[in-house]
């Protein structure tokens, strides 16, 4: 039976290894995500003031409604990135919940406290490290606010 427990526990090691790499790897690629979205929101935010003119070489229709459709694809566009990136943050910390929950698990069933001793330090100093995932959403959200008001003063300037 001995034999038997040896073989859980070095299993159970390689598991406990497993997720703490995972755990990192999926902090480490929030992290990418979230640099490739604000550098991917910079240049279309960038691009607007060189819109009138890109314009300005149309002769073929009216330069405010180029203009308008422009901006009001660059906001659509902007606004399905943006919903993107909200869906794939929770997404992540969806995963980094259950990894560290199986963390938990394990260390509790061996007596053994990491990421517990981490979790309730955390606790105690009331910066617990999911809550630096869930406040990095609003970025995401302040963009959608940006690019759906820009979407309707686009749509409103157009047809009034």
């Amino acid at each position: 039976m001995k034999d038997q427990n040896t073989i859980y526990n070095i299993q159970e090691s390689k598991l406990y290894e497993l997720a703490l790499d995972m755990k990192l790897h999926a902090e480490t690629r929030r992290d990418e995500i979230s640099k490739f979205y604000i550098t991917l929101f910079t240049a279309i935010i960038s691009i607007i003031p060189f819109i009138s003119n890109i314009t300005n070489k149309s002769d073929d229709q009216p330069k405010g409604y180029i203009v308008n459709i422009l901006v009001i694809s660059l906001s659509l566009s902007g606004i399905a990135l943006s919903m993107n990136w909200i869906f794939i943050l929770k997404r992540t910390v969806n995963v980094l919940n259950g990894i560290e929950k199986f963390i938990i698990g394990l260390e509790r069933k061996h007596d053994a406290k990491f990421i517990l001793f981490l979790n309730e330090y955390l606790d105690k100093v009331d910066n617990k490290s999911e809550g630096i995932t869930k406040q990095e959403l609003w970025i995401p959200y302040l963009f959608v606010i940006l690019f759906t008001s820009s979407l309707i003063f686009s749509i409103k300037f157009m047809y009034f």
